[in-house]
């Protein structure tokens, strides 16, 4: 596997030849967790996207005059306010409910009852919700549960980002759901951790599991707002929304990259996850060279309960160009991680210590109409059995198929 990264590594120092543009994957798996909602929300609003922007103005009075300059910013904030708003909420409770909870209650043999998706306040009153039953469940996966929706929409966020940094762009209806998505932890976690919340039960469930109480709600919220603050997509897509598209009346922005040289950037990310272990540290650096995309990831566990230390390493690499119609992702994960006992088919097991994934993506498009590309996908790998935010505890075969979209802005 060391091996493995090393080659990775080094096909990052060879020039590859790419389009520069994000694909959008409709995708289909069995058993479908995190991954595949998020990809397959994200390219459904790339799509409502390329249709707002041929139905809908963003100046519909002519701007030569400062109060039709006015009325447009009046236009465009009650746009966000009607249209853009309750869509960047319903799309990121679909994927916390169902293809958060949802996903990790089938995975542990439970039971979905009802998944409940609403209109934001205030426009309706009740909040979304999942309602389901278990089915013998260990206390690491009652723990997993617990953090599963914030966990999916973290997924979410991610394929957001990278195809933010693939287009060296902030779409401000992107950037609208990057917001929800990307600060659905942190913003549970500063403002909605009331007891009985799924915040309180992940930090109740840990504590009673190792018999400490070491974890404290502060410690979860100081990282959340760590976590907030030093995110330059954050601040980017605040600006975006605001400056760039409701005052200036731009539909997008520069993503944030800080040039290393003239065809190396980068973007740092630190974020934070809720393990079965007990919170985990992340350091995120993605590189964009040319028209490449690759990140490398370093996690550790944060000292919380004593002896307990986990670590991971993953490096992935997106829009690596061979031909003009095929190209591939890669994605490489190594981990040292403490017990997890969880049940597979009823059956009892518990899985420590080194462990590893690998996937790999290829794309072939079919159909190019000069710049809108269709094409088919297959992402094929495997992992050992251990926790990797959006993907199985079991070890398994990873495998996904679908339809991959370029579509010209």
């Amino acid at each position: 596997m060391i091996r493995t990264i090393l080659i990775l590594v080094a096909l990052i120092g060879f020039s590859v030849n790419s389009l520069g543009q994000a694909r959008y994957n409709f995708l289909y798996e069995a058993g479908p967790g995190s991954q595949f909602g998020a990809e397959n929300i994200t390219s459904i609003h790339y799509l409502w996207k390329s249709l707002d922007d041929r139905l809908v103005p963003t100046n519909p009075f002519d701007s030569s005059f400062t109060k039709n300059k006015n009325g447009n910013r009046l236009f465009r904030f009650g746009k966000l306010f009607l249209i853009d708003y309750p869509i960047t909420f319903i799309l990121p409770s679909i994927q916390h409910e169902r293809f958060g909870y949802g996903s990790r209650v089938k995975e542990f043999g439970g039971e979905i009852g009802q998944v409940r998706i609403t209109l934001p306040p205030p426009f309706q009153v009740e909040l979304p919700s999942i309602s389901f039953s278990e089915n013998n469940f260990t206390a690491q996966q009652r723990i997993v549960t617990d953090a599963a929706g914030s966990e999916a929409n973290t997924i979410l966020a991610n394929v957001l980002r990278r195809n933010m940094l693939l287009e060296e762009q902030l779409d401000y209806r992107s950037s609208f759901l990057y917001l929800y998505a990307n600060n659905d932890l942190s913003g549970y976690t500063l403002f909605a951790a009331s007891e009985g919340s799924d915040i309180s039960s992940y930090v109740n469930n840990i504590n009673a599991f190792y018999g400490l109480e070491a974890l404290k709600l502060s410690k979860i919220q100081t990282y959340s707002l760590f976590s907030i603050i030093t995110d330059p997509i954050n601040a980017a897509a605040f600006y975006g929304i605001f400056k760039g598209y409701i005052w200036d009346g731009r539909r997008a922005v520069k993503a944030p990259l800080i040039n290393l040289t003239e065809n190396l950037k980068l973007l740092p990310k630190f974020k934070f996850n809720l393990a079965p272990y007990g919170p985990e540290l992340t350091f995120k650096n993605y590189f964009k060279r040319r028209n490449g995309l690759y990140s490398i990831e370093l996690t550790h566990s944060d000292g919380t309960f004593p002896g307990i230390t986990a670590w991971r390493i993953g490096l992935e690499g997106w829009n690596l160009m061979t031909t003009n119609t095929w190209s591939f992702n890669f994605f490489v994960q190594v981990w040292n991680q403490p017990s997890i006992e969880y049940r597979d088919d009823g059956n009892l097991k518990n899985k420590e210590g080194n462990g590893a994934g690998i996937a790999f993506s290829a794309f072939k498009d079919v159909i190019t109409m000069k710049e809108n590309k269709l094409g088919l996908m297959l992402r094929v790998g495997y992992k050992s059995a251990g926790f990797v935010p959006g993907e199985k505890l079991e070890s398994g075969m990873i495998l996904q198929a679908g339809v991959s979209l370029q579509v010209s802005q």
